[in-house]
């Protein structure tokens, strides 16, 4: 099977993925170069910074530190086989893509000791995701040409709270940061 070569230098093979290949810095570094909206945002705005928002978000309503792991590393599949705009990723002929996807996201859970995950905690995490989608929207896309069929309410963001605008090292560095404290909280090891 063919394999990618990863930031820090590994060999991957997303159609086979292994827990022992999963590295943090290879998931920060490549989400926080990646931009939401298929890069068309009026600004550039990671994954990263995503994950980072969605796990805040869990973690303002209340979620333990395990659940905002999840919520940070929600998109993490992303890092190593990129994304595709939700349109093509429900089209019949996507299935390998989403069956690739669905298992390389259940490695990282496993690497991450997040496998557990129960259907209410998977259920919150997606609400935030949510949530921050249509944030998102309202203060980086241009007024839709049409209803999007998302029904979440948009956050009110303040003036000082804008999102985007870090470079990727920094948004990097903080993404690795949080991902720390979950660990020093849930006693893991790195993922790597």
């Amino acid at each position: 099977m063919s394999w990618i070569q990863t930031y820090t230098g590994k060999k991957f093979w997303p159609l086979s993925p292994r827990a022992e290949d999963i590295d943090d810095k290879d998931i920060a570094h490549a989400l926080s170069l990646i931009c939401r909206f298929n890069g068309h945002s009026s600004r550039f705005y990671s994954v990263a910074e995503h994950s980072i928002r969605v796990a805040h978000l869990v973690d303002s309503w209340g979620a333990s530190p395990r659940v905002q792991l999840a919520a940070l590393l929600h998109d993490a599949s992303e890092a190593y086989i990129a994304d595709v705009s939700r349109p093509l990723k429900r089209h019949p002929d996507m299935i390998p893509y989403r069956n690739a996807e669905a298992l390389l996201q259940a490695v990282i859970e496993e690497a991450y000791g997040i496998s557990d995950m129960t259907l209410g905690e998977r259920v919150l995490i997606k609400k935030a995701d949510s949530v921050l989608l249509v944030t998102e929207a309202r203060y980086l896309m241009a007024p839709p040409p049409d209803q999007w069929t998302e029904t979440a309410l948009p956050l009110v963001l303040d003036k000082e709270d804008i999102l985007g605008g870090d470079s990727p090292d920094v948004v990097q560095s903080r993404f690795l940061a949080l991902l720390d404290v979950y660990a020093e909280e849930l006693a893991i090891g790195e993922g790597s």
